[in-house]
């Protein structure tokens, strides 16, 4: 079913490919680490930051430097060969990019309002969804683009439209969102779910999702309420593996959903203690869970499923290192990111 799977065998114990560089990377933020292949095969790695600078990679982070900055606050993810994303601030812009290094920035949309990392995913007949959580005058909307049936990239010069999701309170840029590709309970062909904060003080009490259905051609039908499940931490990750969708927070807590976000189980993390839990978006059937954590020396476990977890094997990051969240691109390759004081040093496991 996924052509990476013997490779994630290696990866998991008997010969995995692994390099590590000291670099001096800046930026670092857990869960706010992006990747991407471009389509001439460069690997792009962009740290999100409240603040300039803003730390990338030209090069699969061999070397790091100052990537061209989004807003002052630049927050972006990545889905299907593009980083996506915006500004943290009111009157923040949006804005994709394919090959940061070629075209810089392109912006996307009104430069109005509080925007989070983007994400994405396949919805019905192959056709791939990019989406940006924003909030503007009290209303939250995803700003976001349908693809062509199995393109790749953002289609440059389309159509970016905003849909309101919900009003209330709050700040896009403590919002997330996930994308699953079947119908749903919600009468869609595909739902991108929205998780955020009624409140700009995020809070366990404010915290609401909404479902939002897209229809066999792409195009938005209607939000709709989700019930969350009761967390007892803010949201640290949010993101789909197939048919199911995980959500972890800073308490080191972990829930999962198979239908749609009807039911959530609460899940057994694969770390000890209460530092924050990062789990990152698929990569080749798989997501990986990272922790805060500087006590345990950093390890990394993946799932297919977002239950049952299987430790990386052959991998020996140094004591007293925190991880910083685990990037992924869409061929396959995974790049574990750790911090020990100052020093940044990237670990890249080929699964592809």
């Amino acid at each position: 079913m996924y052509p990476w799977f013997a490779a994630w065998g290696d990866m998991l114990g008997s010969n995995p490919v692994i390099e590590s560089f000291n670099t001096s990377g800046q930026g670092f933020a857990m869960d706010k680490v992006a990747a991407i292949q471009t389509e001439k095969g460069d690997i792009q790695i962009a740290m999100s930051n409240s603040g300039p600078p803003v730390s990338g990679s030209y090069n699969g982070g061999r070397t790091f430097a100052s990537f061209p900055n989004l807003n002052y606050g630049t927050l972006v993810g990545a889905f299907n060969g593009s980083f996506i994303g915006g500004g943290n601030y009111i009157s923040s812009a949006a804005a994709y990019s394919s090959d940061i290094a070629v075209n810089g920035w392109t912006y996307v949309g009104a430069s109005a309002g509080n925007f989070n990392a983007g994400a994405g995913g396949w919805i019905h007949q192959n056709l791939p969804l990019w989406a940006i959580p924003l909030t503007n005058g009290g209303i939250h909307y995803i700003r976001w683009i349908v693809g062509p049936a199995g393109s790749y990239g953002v289609p440059a010069g389309g159509t970016w439209t905003d849909s309101a999701i919900v009003t209330a309170g709050g700040s896009g840029s403590n919002s997330k969102v996930a994308v699953i590709g079947s119908p749903t309970t919600y009468g869609g062909y595909g739902t991108l779910y929205y998780a955020g904060y009624s409140n700009s003080t995020p809070s366990t009490g404010t915290f609401f999702m909404r479902a939002a259905a897209f229809s066999s051609s792409g195009t938005f039908i209607t939000a709709n309420t989700v019930t969350p499940p009761a967390i007892t931490g803010l949201m640290q990750s949010f993101v789909s593996l197939g048919e199911t969708l995980i959500l972890s927070t800073v308490d080191n807590k972990l829930y999962t959903s198979t239908d749609g976000g009807g039911t959530w189980v609460t899940r057994t993390s694969p770390f000890s203690g209460t530092s924050a839990l990062a789990i990152s978006t698929s990569v080749s059937g798989r997501v990986i869970a990272s922790s805060a954590n500087t006590g345990i020396s950093p390890k990394y476990y993946q799932s297919a499923d977002g239950a049952t977890w299987t430790e990386f094997a052959n991998f020996s990051p140094p004591i007293n290192s925190a991880s910083y969240g685990v990037p992924v691109t869409d061929n396959g390759f995974v790049y574990l990111t750790i911090a020990n004081g100052n020093l940044g040093i990237r670990l890249r496991g080929f699964a592809g």
